[in-house]
């Protein structure tokens, strides 16, 4: 028979302190959404990140370009207590400010001149926020 080494895992000469995950949640879960940033000011991570990385949107013939610009989020029309009481979820809707460019294109130049921007917020959905408890 051959001797094997055996390690034990199990108990550590130091103590490990554990940091509160519920903390650590609610900040990650802040940085994500951004909250508390103005509208047009917020840093380049989380939702903001997302966003950017997905936009902008041309048409194959570059006739067409959808830009994000920013998303503001509306806080739910419930507190959290009527939320439980009725059995909903405690969220906010995402309403995202999008940019819509058309243009004329000239078949035998390539020149493009701008027709028409429009402007508009769009609802993209709900996101679920966290209480205290």
């Amino acid at each position: 028979m051959q001797n094997r080494l055996r390690r034990r895992f199990g108990a550590s000469a130091r103590d490990i302190r554990v940091p509160n995950l519920g903390d650590l949640q609610k900040e990650s879960y802040e940085r994500l959404l951004q909250m508390e940033a103005p509208s047009k000011k917020r840093a380049d991570i989380g939702l903001e990140r997302i966003f950017r990385s997905m936009f902008p949107i041309s048409d194959f013939s570059q006739k067409i370009k959808l830009e994000y610009l920013w998303y503001d989020l509306d806080l739910s029309k419930y507190s959290v207590e009527e939320c439980c009481h009725r059995g909903l979820t405690y969220s906010a809707a995402i309403m995202v400010r999008l940019r819509l460019t058309f243009w004329d294109v000239d078949d035998k130049t390539g020149e493009r001149t701008l027709r028409k921007v429009k402007e508009q917020d769009v609802y993209i959905g709900e996101v679920p926020l966290m209480t205290e408890g």
